[in-house]
């Protein structure tokens, strides 16, 4: 069973955990991986939502991502895709995860690149971030739709 650790902004874990309010990880102190998620995060979320969430981080442990591609696991497309995959039949549905997807959206753009960025948060670094989370997202919320979608047919 996964450890699911909900940790704060001021924890040593901040500067990995506050980049994207949910990880799959192998702390520093322990040979194990466990999920951490941002507090301020979880807290945004449903508890649904929040199951979702764990539940992406667990698909990504059962499909064995992290041994796999080491810290890059959220870059690469089709791991998320298998993760959502993953949360979405364990949830029985694609609605919380997607909900989910759009709160991090949210999350990153308004707390934590503010936050990381201090002063040079401007106007032009808000629309370059804009796009590259959008990049990052789209596909998977395109797709988490259309589950959705096929499931209201159903």
């Amino acid at each position: 069973m996964l450890e699911i650790n909900i940790v704060d902004i001021e924890d040593p874990l901040h500067e990995i955990v506050r980049s994207g309010g949910a990880f799959l990880m192998v702390p520093v102190d322990g040979d194990d991986p466990a999920i951490f998620i941002c507090r301020r995060f979880a807290d945004a979320l449903t508890q649904d939502e929040l199951r979702a969430v764990v539940a992406h981080e667990e698909g990504h442990y059962v499909a064995d991502h992290l041994n796999a591609v080491g810290s890059g696991i959220h870059t690469n497309q089709e791991f998320e895709f298998a993760a959502d995959d993953y949360a979405v039949e364990k949830m029985g549905s694609a609605k919380d995860l997607l909900s989910a997807i759009y709160k991090t959206a949210e999350f990153t753009m308004n707390v934590v690149l503010p936050e990381t960025l201090g002063d040079d948060w401007d106007d032009e670094v808000r629309a370059v971030a804009r796009e590259l989370t959008d990049a990052v997202l789209n596909p998977r919320i395109d797709r988490l739709k259309a589950r959705l979608h096929s499931e209201s047919q159903t």
